[in-house]
């Protein structure tokens, strides 16, 4: 029964393979042997391969043009035949050598076998070969082969070995002729020259494949132990591995680096090392950055894509979400450690850069080499907008910065009591005015109106208003006492309710929440610009869903949306959302009118 189970599945994939779609199949045989060999030429070991042979092809046409020199020259011959063996001998024992040493220093059980592959045997064949055949050709005095006299000795005769044209004949015998001294010098020549590609493949193997192992493992029990130096210095050498292999165009050994970082910080944080989380951060920064760059091209990755149930492959995608996931998984670990705001944020910024240095590479490096199919869900899945294709739980690039900022919000500390506030309060007030909003304001008095629903801050050039709301605290600026001029608004301010009291708070990590909902601004005014409605859409159901946190109403607030406008055109590294200036209002009149959008979409 198995057996014709498995004869009726092989005729169903000859029957797909011939008759559904046999033109697509073939054209992504060809994608995928396209990138293969892009892949290949990318490679620093076969540009050194193909290097050498032909080198060793350009001396052997050399040696055979002096072929009748040389058959006119016995002892010369023999002399030259047994220098080769000789040198090839020597040659020999070096690579044998080198395969041990680079076993040695990787310090495993199975580093030889890590060493001794297939190329490794490979190339030792063609070593035995080339020291074994002059010896034989010494011992023989033969140092050619005509092939087609061979054959006409054998009793077969090839009519076409004399042709005519015209006037002239041509003598196929010549051809036929094998110069044994000439093949003595191809392999002679490439034996030795390949030691350079040989030596860089040993030298792979160790750095990489032991070397990243070798150097997780003593920074995890570093971290584990409480060790400081020694896991910071371990990260960092990490971090020199990932930009050498980045350099020389190898992603999954920067994937595989970039992982063992990610949880390497990770691991650091629950242990309370900020060194070494400080050193995982500085890291992941530098290869994401380099990763990012419009420059950089490592190559395409194959990626699980559960609606073809098949793989496709996209450029640098898993290490710029598995870098940008590594940051969130540290935003988050330390708001729940209560660390200092300064990793949280950096945490943040560097996410967000990152993902947007990515999508801007997507977008304008990759469009032309991408399938028409790609391009079509590029805004949704491409950009890190769908998060992970391997696991559909994990987030995208939205719902990273949208869970850094609910986080936020649950840290709150409490500033006064709305219902108990007098003159005493001022000082914390002050406090507040020089560290969260950096203005040397000073409250000399304070008086409440409009029910009490509003306090005003009176100093001495202007005035600030704090009006209570439903969920926050609006605090809007005043430029004249009288309060003529229209208030603006400079911070929302968090509230908690407790025993029938009202209590104004502050964000512990105000800094972090306020530039993760500007970031969300800035994706917001990108994908409007660049990607078709429907994936605008998306963002703003997810933002919207939030009825119930604080997230969403302090993200639709007067203070982010300038903050946004002010971030953008002067905090922003330059030139970096120059192409985005004048559509943030464009995205702000959709967000806010989105509601009139949707009616009229359905009428």
């Amino acid at each position: 029964m198995e057996t014709i189970e498995s004869l009726a599945h092989f005729i169903l994939k000859v029957f797909k393979l011939l008759i559904v779609d046999p033109i697509q199949k073939i054209e992504r045989f060809l994608i995928i042997l396209k990138r293969r060999i892009r892949k290949e030429l990318r490679s620093d070991i076969f540009r050194w391969v193909t290097s050498c042979i032909i080198c060793s092809l350009l001396v052997g046409y050399l040696t055979h043009l002096y072929s009748n020199f040389y058959e006119n020259n016995t002892d010369n011959v023999q002399s030259f035949l047994n220098s080769i063996s000789q040198g090839l001998a020597a040659f020999f024992a070096l690579v044998f050598t080198i395969s041990i040493f680079g076993a040695q220093t990787m310090g495993i059980f199975t580093a030889l076998d890590k060493v001794m592959d297939k190329w490794t045997k490979t190339y030792m064949v063609l070593f035995s070969f080339g020291i074994i055949f002059p010896i034989w050709q010494l011992i023989t005095g033969k140092y050619s082969f005509n092939l087609f006299l061979f054959l006409e000795n054998k009793g077969i005769t090839l009519p076409l070995l004399q042709l005519k044209i015209g006037t002239h004949s041509i003598n196929l015998y010549s051809v036929g002729n094998i110069d044994f001294l000439a093949l003595d010098m191809i392999l002679a020549s490439f034996c030795v020259l390949a030691i350079i590609p040989f030596t860089i493949k040993i030298n792979r193997i160790a750095k990489y494949e032991v070397g990243i192992s070798k150097l997780y493992g003593e920074a995890k029990v570093a971290i584990n132990s409480g060790n400081e130096v020694v896991s910071s210095d371990n990260i960092s050498r990490l971090g020199e591995l990932g930009r050498s292999a980045l350099k020389e165009s190898l992603p999954d050994e920067v994937m595989s680096i970039t992982t063992g970082i990610r949880r390497l910080g990770n691991l650091s944080l629950k242990n309370n090392l900020k060194d070494s989380t400080t050193q995982a951060i500085i890291e992941l920064k530098s290869l994401g950055f380099i990763a990012m760059n419009q420059k950089t091209k490592i190559g395409y990755y194959p990626v699980p894509w559960p609606v073809m149930n098949s793989n496709i492959s996209l450029p640098e995608y898993p290490i710029a979400w598995n870098i940008t996931n590594g940051f969130r998984e540290i935003c988050i670990g330390s708001i729940d450690t209560n660390s200092d705001e300064l990793t949280v944020s950096v945490s943040c910024e560097l996410l967000f850069y990152i993902g947007y240095m990515y999508v801007q590479k997507i977008r304008t490096t990759y469009h032309k080499t991408i399938s028409r199919q790609l391009r079509m869900i590029l805004p949704n899945q491409l950009s890190l907008i769908g998060g992970d294709w391997s696991n559909r739980k994990t987030p995208t690039i939205a719902e990273m910065l949208f869970e850094i900022a609910e986080k936020a919000t649950k840290k709150k500390e409490s500033l006064f009591c709305w219902n108990d506030v007098t003159r005493k309060d001022l000082d914390k007030i002050n406090k507040f005015f020089r560290e969260d909003l950096q203005m040397y304001f000073e409250a000399w008095n304070i008086k409440k109106i409009d029910d009490e629903k509003t306090i005003i801050f009176f100093g001495n050039i202007s005035n600030y208003s704090l009006v209570l709301e439903y969920k926050q605290a609006i605090l809007s600026h005043q430029s004249h006492r009288t309060g003529l001029e229209e208030p603006e608004c400079v911070k929302v301010l968090p509230i908690s309710k407790k025993d029938g009291k009202i209590y104004i708070c502050r964000f512990k990590y105000n800094e972090t929440l306020k530039h993760s909902l500007i970031y969300l601004w800035i994706i917001g005014t990108y994908i409007m610009k660049n990607y078709p409605t429907w994936v605008t859409e998306r963002l703003i159901f997810q933002i919207r869903r939030s009825e119930k946190s604080d997230i969403r109403s302090i993200f639709e607030s007067e203070y982010i949306q300038q903050e946004t406008s002010r971030f953008i055109r002067t905090d922003g590294i330059p030139d970096d959302f120059k192409d985005i200036v004048n559509y943030i209002e464009e995205f702000r009149e959709f967000y806010f009118g989105f509601e009139d959008y949707l009616q009229h979409k359905r009428d």
